[in-house]
């Protein structure tokens, strides 16, 4: 996922609490880019991931950022909006590698363990690869941590069974 996203959406309808205790619907329009985008839960730790499913499959993200907003009075802000996104990985197989080294990473990383090398072609060339660690998170990490592994395809359904709703990709 990138770290930034740009562009501008279109008035949205988003709750928000009032000072007085009481929550209203406030509309407003991003204006200019989003910053500061990151994830703040994936998959099962998302406590909204049963009502969410009922929009579609994926492997559901709560993402949060920062923008300039301009409310229906015309007043512009700064202000932390959050979203969910889901992200499918119907269109490219999955791929898995076995973790061989984590020096440093020791508590992101379990040598030994498969993990699951998600698509991304800027860190390939720059010889890195992208897995979900043991925080539930993707990052990237040096390619030589980690050798590529083919996987029976009855072993890769049983995974990506167990992956829909938890909060790691592959199951110890």
């Amino acid at each position: 996922m990138s770290d930034e996203r740009r562009g501008t959406r279109a008035a949205s309808l988003w709750p928000t609490a009032l000072n007085d205790g009481y929550h209203a619907a406030v509309f407003f329009e991003v204006i200019g880019e989003i910053s500061n985008v990151r994830s703040i839960a994936v998959g099962g730790r998302i406590r909204q991931l049963a009502r969410l499913k009922k929009y579609g499959t994926g492997r559901w993200r709560k993402i949060k950022g920062d923008a300039l907003i301009r409310l229906v009075s015309g007043e512009v802000r700064r202000a932390e909006l959050h979203w969910y996104e889901a992200h499918t990985a119907l269109a490219a197989p999955r791929r898995y590698a076995v973790c061989i080294a984590n020096k440093g990473n020791e508590a992101s990383l379990e040598r030994n363990k498969l993990y699951v090398l998600l698509p991304d072609r800027q860190a390939e060339a720059d010889g890195l690869v992208r897995v979900i660690d043991e925080d539930g998170e993707d990052y990237l990490y040096p390619a030589e941590w980690f050798v590529a592994v083919e996987l029976p395809k009855a072993v890769q359904a049983s995974l990506l069974q167990a992956s829909w709703g938890s909060e790691r990709v592959v199951e110890q």
